[in-house]
């Protein structure tokens, strides 16, 4: 804090003033946070979402291909009787 007079004294406009720039200071930060992790949960859902689809195509994936070997095993054993 600065002294408005040499006579080391501090006026209440001085003081209301600094306050007021720790105010504003304080309120940017919180509105940078809250920005910053609104943005941070946005990107954790879309990847959430994502994981969760490729679980759900991965298990038709898998029973695609169990289907297709044991179709394939029962192909090659009737092929092989005389």
């Amino acid at each position: 804090m600065t002294t408005e007079d040499g006579n080391g004294r501090v006026t209440l406009a001085v003081v209301q003033r600094d306050v007021q720039h720790l105010a504003d200071t304080v309120q940017r930060y919180h509105d940078d946070l809250c920005r910053e992790m609104r943005e941070r949960d946005q990107d954790h859902e879309e990847r959430i979402r994502s994981l969760e689809g490729a679980s759900r195509q991965g298990i038709w994936r898998d029973v695609g291909a169990f289907l297709a070997a044991l179709g394939a095993g029962i192909i090659g054993v009737l092929s092989n009787k005389p």
